[in-house]
């Protein structure tokens, strides 16, 4: 017997499930004994990415709150190839691979070379505890990392995709170019009151621009890195928290209500292109709705000043531009490629942040036309 099976524990525990085989069932009177294994070669599964995949494993509402088994008739295996969480293991690494242009991270590391014996221990620890691929630390990616243009990658993944930066405070830090760059995005996310969102660890004094004396730290120099894990992930729990109860992507809720509405919707899209209009229309609302059509989605657009700083907000979902917008009427924008996880996310986000739809409350009518 070998049947794929996730293990996964129920949301409010905040544990990552595992993807194993079932390879024995025995009865024996009342009782059932199950053998099975778990695979090391596919990463842990994180609470938000459980909820993500809900349509594609035919989970409802309620099976990720009390203790169960369910056998699915799903594609375990093309569900979790779709999140790239069961990748062919990086080389050498025994870590499965993920594309760091687009990979969201728990915990994002900022720091000098001076720093790096430290640091590199803090990361370590932090595997430990919040599994494979949740932290950026850079010598995990040093393939990927080595490119033309890492400046602006550097800076995408800590303003725009990672949930706590921990930032290693030095004059070192100070002086550096490299950490220069990685502290542009940091600061715009400080000057948005987002102060959670940054961890300061002081590793040694100095005087660096954007850190004033009034801001807190916690010192290394009294702190080994596994005493200092367990601050970091307590701090990574309370953003969790303040966003209802799960730390998403893009900093916004995962309302996985709304994502299992829209991603049907753009398989519907995907499957008929480039004939078929498909229109999700915000129930009772006409001026709130979006039409996917071939690789362009048009968008109501309700603001008079243009969409290109509000859009940045959104998640990122590939390659994508706008090619059209009208104030107050429409916006349209063009996407390298259709992708159904992170476009529902990216429509899920329109709909809150450009809309202002309330997250997780609204519902939607969905409309497919031949064109």
């Amino acid at each position: 017997m070998s049947l794929p099976c996730l293990f996964a524990y129920e949301i409010p525990c905040e544990k990552n499930a595992r993807v194993g085989r079932i390879t024995r069932i025995r009865t024996k009177q009342d009782r059932v004994r199950i053998d099975y294994e778990i695979r090391e070669d596919a990463a842990e599964i994180s609470p938000e990415q459980i909820l993500e995949l809900s349509w594609d494993l035919g989970l409802g509402t309620r099976e990720m709150n009390h203790t169960h088994w369910a056998v699915k008739q799903e594609d375990l295996s093309a569900a979790l190839a779709e999140l790239k969480l069961i990748a062919s293991p990086g080389a050498g690494t025994g870590r499965p691979l993920v594309d760091v242009t687009q990979h969201i991270f728990d915990v994002s590391l900022s720091f000098p070379g001076e720093a790096r014996a430290y640091v590199e221990a803090v990361a370590l620890e932090l595997v430990k505890v919040l599994g494979h691929n949740r932290v950026f630390y850079d010598n995990f990616y040093k393939s990927q990392l080595a490119r033309p243009n890492l400046d602006t990658l550097l800076q995408d993944i800590y303003g725009e995709r990672s949930k706590l930066i921990v930032v290693f405070l030095s004059q070192a830090y100070g002086d550096k170019p490299w950490c220069g760059i990685e502290f542009r995005p940091i600061r715009e996310i400080i000057s948005t009151k987002k102060d959670e969102m940054i961890l300061y660890i002081k590793t040694g004094e100095g005087r660096i621009s954007g850190v004033f004396s009034t801001d807190g730290f916690i010192d290394a120099a009294t702190h080994t890195p596994p005493e200092l894990v367990p601050l970091i992930v307590e701090r990574l729990k309370l953003i969790s928290k303040q966003m209802g109860g799960i730390a998403s992507p893009q900093r916004h809720p995962v309302n996985a209500d709304q994502i299992a509405e829209i991603r049907p919707a753009i398989h519907e899209a995907i499957k008929g292109a480039p004939g078929i209009c498909v229109t999700l229309q915000v129930t009772g609302e006409t001026g709130k709705w979006i039409q996917i059509v071939g690789q362009e989605v048009n968008a109501a657009y309700p603001h008079t000043m243009g969409p290109e700083e509000r859009v940045k907000v959104l998640p990122k979902p590939g390659h994508n531009k706008i090619v059209a917008w009208e104030p107050t009427k429409f916006a349209t924008f063009e996407f390298g490629r259709l992708e159904p996880t992170s476009l529902a996310h990216w429509i899920d986000a329109y709909f809150v942040n450009i809309l202002n739809c309330v997250p997780g409350e609204y519902h939607l009518d969905v409309v497919c036309e031949d064109v």
